[in-house]
């Protein structure tokens, strides 16, 4: 028995008797075994059926109750101390509905035997994992109540042990699949990747997985990454269909082909605009801009069309405000889609379709309200690419998702209360990366920016999806968000006194945020840009700090400038492993002695250029080295000792004393 014959799965049809089939199998660490344990429909009980799937990794939300299950048939399904609770496939259908008028006549006759879960392909609808099953008093007779989630979802909260590594997305997944069981599969790969290369330091894809971390988690990190990457957002990079996680670009509609249109034939009976999207709520246009459109979202209200999936896209005349929701008579509803097997379809207006992509549905089905299916969509331009979102290129902060359109009220719930939750990430911070556009230095007093601070440019540009975007991606310097009067982190600072350390023009930096707050923040240290680090040895402790880097370079730049990087001459003060140190500058003055200590705040003065000098402040003794090669020690009194059995050796062209008083040669 095909549900779904050959030319109706182009314009499917409805009927007027649903058929329900759980086919209930065995799981573990391979995934849902092929073979059924048992299988119960509407040919053997009376079932309420309660199924929402939505799109993304979504666990979804099914509730089936089964009225007067046998003892028999409870027992195979109840869970089982240290088993893995069963999986179900759930099949919805029309059994009064085939391939000619003839095949229907007779099934509203006669009811046909109850079909195998094996004939019932076109009808699955999903692959679910129970949660508990219940018994309870009915209104009619003692009810099993079955709750369950998506298998795949299931699976996945499974958690990472031993911690993971791989280079790149599909070999993560496929790790990820041979110890859960759930199978993926992977769309738009680029030979062995999934993610292209972006900017003069792409990084690589490789994936990392902390022990104890959800499977889910690292799935939906690679998730993010792929938008980010592709600049493709609005549809999800993840979705559950038939038991498999499908993950990257896939076709929209998935699998393939165009929308399907909804109308009075095919079961629809209403539909309502419930609101507008929020696609990228980070994207706002610069001033003189038009605001883009922002997408509809619908709520359709079908006859029962179980092979309606979040992943389609679906035609129809939308309604108006004026008019309200686009609902048919209920004469008219009743008479369409009872004929409807039987009578040519009504057609649609094709210049007043409009395309929706589906986010979520619903199906109920139950003997008393029969079969409804509540369909949640979002306007699309079109299928293929255009069915994508294109981010507004804005803060450098990440696309918040969007909302799940559930069908669900409970799911609905949830997913707003994320959303706000995320949307309040979004108006925080915690960590950022910044480039340090100008230093203040010489300030005083009360002014603002005070000294020791600098202007920042926050951000980095978009992220492309891969890891480790804080030392690779470029700053942000096309509308930059400016930050003014950042102080930055030192070892320490108290008063006027402190380490004071430089800020130059195109330094890459990390920001903090105190209390998450986008006006308060800190420069915590510098960064080195990728590939750009100096080369250094195990164990080096190394201050390399540059030379003679240009005045107006110095203390800022201008705001459409590109900063250039040092490669000049530098100072170096270097102690290695072997404990030597190593020090070269161009002068060096030492000044030992209280007295000639000054106050706080009183930046020293070099002593003579080109020299290395040590002198005592308190009675004016001093060792000067000049670059010419000369030596001069001066004091109150010199002494050149070399002990009992030294030698003092001194090689001279001329040698000249003199002498004030007397010169005595002793022992």
């Amino acid at each position: 028995m095909n549900p779904f014959a050959a030319g109706q799965l182009d314009q499917v049809k409805v009927g007027n008797d649903a058929g329900w089939l759980l086919s209930f199998r065995q799981q573990d660490g391979n995934g849902v075994k092929g073979s059924s344990e048992l299988e119960l429909s509407s040919t053997d009980y009376y079932a309420s059926i309660d199924a929402t799937l939505s799109e993304g990794l979504s666990r979804g939300a099914y509730r089936i109750v089964i009225e007067n299950l046998t003892e028999a048939d409870h027992a195979k399904i109840a869970p089982k101390k240290d088993q893995r609770p069963l999986a179900i496939k759930l099949y919805l259908y029309w059994r009064d509905v085939n391939s000619d008028p003839l095949s229907y006549l007779t099934n509203l006759i006669g009811a046909n035997a109850a079909p195998k879960g094996e004939q019932l392909d076109q009808s699955l609808v999903a692959v679910l994992s129970i949660l508990s099953v219940a018994r309870r008093a009915g209104a009619r007779a003692y009810e099993t109540e079955i709750t369950a989630v998506e298998a795949a979802f299931a699976g996945l909260t499974q958690r990472v042990r031993p911690a993971m590594t791989a280079t790149n997305f599909p070999d993560a997944l496929k790790q990820i699949q041979k110890q859960t069981g759930v199978e993926f599969a992977t769309w738009g790969t680029i030979g062995s990747r999934m993610t292209k290369d972006v900017g003069e330091q792409p990084g690589d894809e490789s994936v990392a997985l902390a022990e104890g971390l959800l499977y889910r988690e690292g799935v939906e990190r690679m998730a993010r990454a792929l938008e980010l990457n592709l600049e493709q957002y609005g549809r999800g990079m993840l979705l559950i269909r038939d038991g498999t996680v499908h993950v990257g670009k896939r076709p929209i509609p998935y699998p393939d082909g165009d929308a399907q249109t909804l109308m009075l034939a095919s079961g629809l009976l209403s539909v309502t605009a419930s609101g507008q999207d929020v696609s990228d709520p980070f994207a706002v246009p610069t001033l003189g801009d038009k605001p883009s459109p922002r997408p509809l979202t619908y709520t359709l209200t079908l006859k029962g069309r179980p092979d309606l999936k979040p992943g389609h896209v679906v035609a129809f005349e939308p309604p108006y405000p004026e008019d309200g929701p686009t609902t048919p008579s209920f004469g008219a509803a009743l008479a369409g889609a009872f004929a409807a097997p039987l009578l040519p379809a009504l057609g649609a207006d094709p210049a007043k379709l409009v395309k929706a992509y589906v986010t979520s549905v619903r199906h109920t089905l139950s003997r008393t309200a029969g079969f409804v299916t509540l369909v949640s969509a979002i306007s699309v331009p079109g299928t293929g690419d255009d069915a994508w979102d294109k981010r507004v290129d804005g803060s450098s902060q990440p696309v918040v998702p969007a909302p799940a359109a559930s069908s669900d009220p409970g799911v609905r719930a949830a997913e707003a209360v994320r959303l706000a939750a995320r949307m309040a990430r979004g108006e925080t911070r915690v960590i950022e990366v910044g480039e340090v556009r100008a230093a203040v230095t010489d300030a005083t007093g009360k002014v603002e920016p005070p000294a020791q601070t600098e202007k920042v440019f926050e951000g980095l540009a978009a992220g492309d999806g891969r890891a480790r975007g804080a030392r690779r991606l470029e700053p942000r310097r096309k509308q930059p968000s400016v930050l003014e009067g950042v102080p930055y982190l030192s070892p320490f600072a108290w008063g006027k006194t402190g380490l004071v350390v430089p800020r130059y023009p195109g330094m890459r930096v990390a920001l903090g945020y105190r209390n998450g707050q986008l006006d308060d923040m800190v420069d915590l240290g510098a960064l080195w840009t990728s590939g750009r680090g100096p080369i250094s040895k195990a164990g080096d402790w190394w201050l390399s700090l540059p030379v003679d880097v240009p005045a107006d370079r110095r203390a800022s730049i201008p705001d459409q400038a590109t900063p250039a990087e040092h490669t000049g001459k530098v100072t170096n003060d270097l102690t290695d492993a072997e404990g030597s140190r190593v020090i070269e500058v161009g002068d060096l003055t030492v000044r030992v002695g209280k007295p000639g200590l000054k106050n706080a705040g009183t930046r020293p003065e070099p002593a003579e250029m080109g020299t290395v000098t040590i002198e005592h402040t308190g009675q004016h003794a001093k060792i000067v080295m000049r670059q010419d090669g000369t030596i001069l020690i001066s004091g109150k009194g010199i002494t050149l000792d070399a002990g009992d059995a030294g030698t003092i050796t001194m090689k001279a062209k001329k040698v000249d004393v003199h002498v004030k008083d007397a010169m005595e040669v002793g022992d």
